[in-house]
């Protein structure tokens, strides 16, 4: 692979260090995950939180990979130069089941990306990317709250209670690590930097997008098909309608594809042919924060939950219930406070897609964006 844009590879890894919620306590280990440019080793994205290997994981992933990264970095307060954007040729990836799904291949496949799954033993096709998550998780050793590579070389060390960072403070590390250090450093295998190599290389090229990012956005998430009735749609134990939705009904349209996003469950987007998606709430109006897929999972198991009672038949009111068991048990268990923190940066994940819209792409000359000029 000699150009940029021509093989991506994409992994995940738990970190090796334990994170703490905003009040203190240690609430386990962050999952991390990867895209990198193979023809210049850039990091073109990265991804740390507390939700495990998912479609919507890989989805929030690859939409950072391919946009323009200035409101990323204006978010964070961060200056550095991180000029990779647009859609690479082919994506690499091991044979992990959020990888398999053919409804996200499809949608990449559908923008001019082939996605290549690595061969059952075939390691040396994902040998770049998992040497560099070998170098980040060898960094992790130095934080405080680092786990080790095994419990001999952990020692006497409790991480549990040697744990300090936030995982904002955690993906800041990271920032620093990858613009500020690696980006920035000579790689042995190419000369020159990363950065100096996407500079040199993507000069005067260039990079796709999609004709409608936030269309693309939505291909990306995970769907299922359902029927549009009198009343809308049925899903996640509820209903769903809005009046673009009851005219397709009176138009004949019936069965749908909906997308959804499992971080919140108050709203579906249905594509209706020749008309593409169409947002569709709640048929009836609720308060409070919306449902999560995994929470509305653990309502139904009921007493799976730490401290949870029995179940309750009403699926909203059970997700509400199911929230309140996790905030309560958070005070005295480890896993009820990580699920709490999971639900508070999920929501706000959310919050931040709703009132921000998609920047267009960037067609700056030095490639800096905002933050052209450099580094710090």
């Amino acid at each position: 692979m000699k150009e940029p844009w021509e093989v991506w590879q994409i992994d995940h890894t738990l970190a090796d260090v334990i994170v703490v919620d905003p009040d203190g306590r240690p609430i386990g280990r962050v999952w991390l995950t990867v895209v990198i440019d193979v023809a210049t080793r850039m990091v073109v994205a990265f991804y740390a939180g507390l939700d495990p290997p998912s479609r919507i994981r890989v989805a929030t992933t690859l939409d950072l990979a391919i946009s323009c990264k200035s409101r990323w970095l204006a978010a964070r307060g961060l200056v550095y130069l991180w000029p990779a954007q647009g859609f690479p040729i082919l994506l690499h990836s091991d044979r992990a089941a959020e990888f398999r799904s053919p409804s996200l291949r499809r949608a990449l496949l559908n923008q001019g990306v082939g996605w290549v799954l690595r061969p059952p033993g075939g390691t040396r096709y994902g040998g770049h990317i998992e040497r560099l998550i070998g170098t980040f998780m060898g960094m992790c050793r130095l934080l405080p709250g680092a786990t080790h590579s095994s419990p001999m070389a952990r020692g006497n060390y409790d991480s549990k209670a040697s744990a300090r960072l936030r995982i904002d403070e955690l993906e800041m590390y990271f920032a620093h690590q990858i613009l500020g250090a690696y980006h920035q450093t000579k790689h042995s295998a190419l000369g020159i930097s990363p950065l100096e190599a996407w500079t040199a290389k993507a000069h005067g090229r260039e990079p796709r997008f999609p004709d409608d990012m936030e269309a693309f956005r939505l291909d990306l998430l995970p769907e299922i098909t359902s029927t549009i009735g009198r009343r809308g749609i049925k899903a996640f134990s509820d209903e769903y309608y809005s009046p673009p939705l009851g005219e397709a009904y009176i138009l004949g349209a019936r069965k749908v594809v909906a997308k959804y996003d499992p971080r919140d469950l108050s709203r579906l987007y249905v594509q209706i042919p020749d008309r593409g998606y169409l947002e569709v709430p709640y048929r009836l109006r609720r308060e409070g924060p919306a449902p999560t897929l995994w929470l509305l999972k653990a309502s139904r198991r009921g007493s799976r939950l730490p401290g949870a009672a029995a179940r309750n038949p009403d699926a909203r009111r059970g997700v509400e219930n199911a929230e309140a068991v996790v905030k309560t048990a958070a005070a005295r268990s480890g896993t009820a406070a990580r699920q709490v923190e999971r639900l508070r940066l999920e929501r706000q994940a959310v919050a931040e897609l709703r009132v921000i819209p998609a920047l267009p792409p960037s067609d700056d000359d030095d490639w800096g964006g905002a933050f052209g000029g450099g580094g710090s």
